[in-house]
């Protein structure tokens, strides 16, 4: 019965984002489709934590309280711009966007404790590697252009610098998590997938902001609609009550998928920097303090897979 509950409550947000999509829309159903999909996804999420009881409850009420954070921005931001037509940044819409970061954070990290309380060196140096990694590209995609930007006052740098770092530090916490547990069921996939869906978002609006190309309405919103649903989803899944189990630890566990995954995470910089270029001062020394850092990691991971060979010999 719970799993047709989620199959149903997908089956609904299918054509009621189509609709968003594809109607012709007005000011205010544009703010009652898209906004009505995350109250309904707030709402769905509440339901699954209360009907599944999840054995560690307040992680889940801080991953609710992080969704509702995030809709009660979003009706800011449509109630601003598409009912009083006021375009202001930063505006009050962005204090609950960004509240919802620290919110998330809470509840992966109250996950991680609880699945993997014991210190795990490794998972720490390889999700900071895909740290480095993604705020050295972020870095020369949008932030640097907000450090340049004279047309913007400091509050307004601050504001749009402050949503890459917590999408990056997201990443980080979010990495660590599915380098400590292996997945039970498909919640924990689920609600990683809303979380990649939120962080490509993010990127895209920080993109098509600079280019001034961004419109409401576009294929971004798409990837918000997905971060709700998804995460409703993963809540309303009977998988959810036991998502995950602790990855037995050592600091010589290194697959062949994470091996590749740290490869890519590790060229990606210097191939970045060589197609976009460092064309200020601090590029350029963002872009050797990231390939320093990257390079520390790496010689850190091989000197624990050392270690553990040497010791299995010993």
């Amino acid at each position: 019965m719970r799993r047709r509950c989620c199959s149903i409550y997908l089956a609904l947000c299918v054509p009621w984002a189509a609709a968003y999509f594809f109607l012709p829309t007005t000011s205010i159903s544009k703010l009652v489709l898209y906004n009505g999909l995350g109250l309904s996804a707030v709402i769905a999420m509440i339901v699954g934590i209360r009907r599944n009881r999840p054995e560690h409850t307040d992680a889940w009420y801080f991953f609710a309280a992080g969704l509702s954070s995030f809709l009660i921005a979003d009706v800011c931001y449509y109630v601003l711009q598409d009912i009083m037509h006021v375009e202001a940044f930063p505006s009050p819409a962005d204090v609950f966007y960004l509240s919802m970061y620290p919110l998330v954070i809470v509840g992966l990290l109250k996950l991680i404790r609880a699945h993997s309380p014991g210190r795990d060196a490794a998972g720490l140096i390889d999700a900071g590697i895909a740290s480095v990694s993604v705020f050295a590209i972020l870095w020369v995609l949008v932030m640097d252009s907000y450090i340049v930007d004279d047309s913007m006052t400091i509050l307004a740098r601050m504001t749009s610098i402050a949503y890459p770092v917590m999408d990056v530090a997201l990443l980080a916490v979010l990495a660590r998590l599915a380098l400590a547990i292996r997945l039970r069921g498909s919640s924990l996939f689920l609600m990683i997938a809303s979380i990649g869906s939120l962080l490509i978002a993010d990127t895209a609006y920080g993109i098509t902001t600079l280019e001034g190309t961004f419109e409401t309405g576009s294929f971004i919103d798409g990837f918000w609609m997905l971060f709700y649903v998804l995460f409703a989803v993963a809540a309303m899944n009977p998988s959810m009550a036991q998502t995950v189990e602790a990855v037995p630890q050592g600091p010589g566990r290194l697959t062949t998928t994470r091996l590749g995954v740290l490869a890519v995470l590790t060229i990606n910089v210097p191939i970045v920097n060589l197609f976009f270029g460092a064309d200020t001062l601090v590029d350029r020394a963002m872009a050797t303090g990231s390939s320093i850092a990257l390079f520390l990691l790496v010689l850190g991971r091989i000197w624990l897979l050392l270690n553990t060979i040497k010791e299995s010999h010993a």
